[in-house]
């Protein structure tokens, strides 16, 4: 109870009336919310509250109702701590969705780090309105949606840091197209209707994944990502299309992975690459949403030396204000040669030639050739290209048909005509600090490239 003093005022007269004191009982800060505890050393038969929590965190997921927090104190979740995973928030398994306007939320406690070992992270499905946030999981991953799961949808996925999954043996469900972060889809064999959808991955560490215990450096590139994005190949009919919908990824710190991205199969979905830095993978990856977002991100220590490759279902991309280092190859088309918008971007490197070798633009050869497809349909232009050569290939068809440089691009097929050239090759002179990572750009890259890159 807490005491109140009131003072009455005449409407009429303005007088005041002599103060009075009455007591009110004291209400917690949200009215009708759980804050949930959990605690290495605490006890599944505890209350779970702050005094006394739980030892595992399952024991609060199933409890929390919409609006719920659980918080999860620091120190070390093992084993003991789970069962195969340290959170398995299954609609199916009885774990309530939280609502619009009330998130569930399993979180760190404030200033603390629950680190999760020997168990395979955080499972989400058939479940919608959760938040994971600020937690370590160390030798797991998160999954959305996967295996046997349908219709997760408005998951936030913030701050955690995943790291040195390997997977290793285990169910076919879980060894196809495995991820750090993996959103799925996972077939209509399953009964699933329609696969994830509103799910937001932000300010996340992801890195050193080992698939199978291969470095990441000589796994399977393809398939292994840090962000896996998957849908179903045959989807049963039109009401059960078993595709996965927005998914938006965002200011996360990515390193050590054998890709950035594998999105597979999504024929209908937008996905949105945002604010990433992006170093030490063997490549971008590997994109087939209806419509792809990559903007504002930094790319660099790419070993491949090349990029994206967009596969047919990509209809239009809007690639802008990124920044990459030490590539030859941005991106190569699949499919369709046109609906791109590839603006205000920064590259530095560019030393790939022949018809056949890296370029700026790469065209598959089942496409036509680019003088006779569609491509000066695209928006290109306003880039800023570092490299040692001016005569760097900007434009090629590995298919044997034309290979142009920046120049020929723009006279050609009218692209990049506000497009600029500087003839560097040392990082030292165009970024702050690129061996910390600071790719500001600075001196003459600074004045050519004002406005542009990440």
């Amino acid at each position: 109870m807490t005491e109140l003093t009131i003072v009455a005022t005449n409407e009429v007269t303005g007088e005041a009336s002599d103060p009075f004191v009455t007591t009110l009982p004291v209400l917690p800060p949200s009215v009708g919310v759980t804050h949930w505890h959990v605690a290495p050393d605490g006890d599944d038969t505890a209350e779970g509250t702050a005094d006394f929590p739980f030892r595992s965190p399952q024991e609060a997921v199933l409890r929390a109702l919409p609006g719920d927090v659980i918080y999860l104190r620091g120190g070390v979740y093992d084993s003991s701590h789970g069962d195969e995973f340290i959170a398995n928030i299954s609609g199916s398994r009885g774990v309530r969705s939280g609502e619009p306007g009330a998130v569930i939320t399993l979180r760190n406690y404030p200033g603390e780090r629950p680190e999760i070992t020997e168990l395979d992270g955080v499972r989400i499905n058939n479940i919608s309105f959760w938040r994971i946030e600020g937690l370590a999981i160390n030798g797991g991953h998160i999954g959305i949606n996967e295996r046997y799961s349908s219709n997760t949808h408005d998951i936030w996925i913030i701050g955690n840091e995943v790291y040195n999954y390997a997977f290793g043996p285990g169910g076919a469900a879980l060894r196809s197209n495995p991820g750090v972060i993996k959103v799925d889809a996972t077939g209509p064999a399953s009964g699933s209707t329609f696969g994830a959808y509103n799910i937001f991955i932000e300010d996340n560490l992801v890195h050193d994944f080992t698939p199978d215990g291969v470095p990441w450096d000589q796994a399977d590139a393809e398939h292994n990502g840090a962000f896996n994005i998957i849908s179903c190949t045959w989807p049963r009919d039109s009401e059960h299309p078993c595709q996965t919908g927005l998914v938006e990824i965002r200011n996360n710190t990515v390193y050590n992975v054998p890709s950035f991205s594998y999105v597979k199969l999504s024929p209908s979905n937008t996905v949105v690459f945002e604010g990433n830095t992006i170093h030490h993978v063997q490549e971008l990856g590997r994109w087939s949403p209806r419509h792809l977002v990559f903007e504002r991100n930094i790319v660099y220590d790419v070993r491949s030396r090349t990029g994206a490759r967009l596969r047919p279902n990509v209809r239009t991309s809007r690639v802008r204000f990124n920044t990459f280092v030490d590539m030859d190859q941005i991106f190569r088309l699949y499919g369709p040669v046109e609906g791109h918008e590839w603006t205000d971007n920064v590259f530095f490197g560019l030393v790939g030639t022949g018809p056949n070798g890296p370029s700026y633009v790469n065209i598959d050869p089942r496409n036509p050739d680019p003088l006779l497809a569609p491509f000066p349909a695209n928006q290109n232009d306003r880039n800023c290209f570092i490299t040692p050569d001016p005569n760097f290939i900007a434009h090629s068809n590995q298919g044997g048909g034309a290979t142009l440089t920046l120049a020929a691009m723009q006279a050609m097929l009218g692209l990049e005509i506000n497009s600029s050239v500087l003839i560097e090759s040392d990082k030292t002179r165009v970024f702050a600090d690129p061996d910390n990572g600071d790719f500001t750009l600075i001196g003459e890259a600074a004045s050519q490239c004002s406005g542009r890159g990440a």
